[in-house]
């Protein structure tokens, strides 16, 4: 079970602006991956279906 909590706000259009923009990592919605993959598990399984190998990713973020 995944219970979650918090609030993320945008500015109208932003998130269409950074979607387009590539500026995230989506996947399209699989209810296998959903409801029976481990939720410890889900990113990593998330990645893998976009190619990316998320053990290579760094775990921090800053400037290029």
């Amino acid at each position: 079970m995944l219970i979650a909590l918090g609030y993320a706000g945008w500015e109208p259009g932003q998130l269409e602006r950074e979607l387009r923009d590539n500026a995230w990592l989506t996947v399209a919605a699989d209810n296998e991956l959903l409801f029976e993959v481990p939720l410890e598990q889900r990113w990593s399984a998330a990645a893998a279906r976009m190619g990316v190998d998320a053990q290579r990713l760094a775990h921090y973020a800053g400037n290029a």
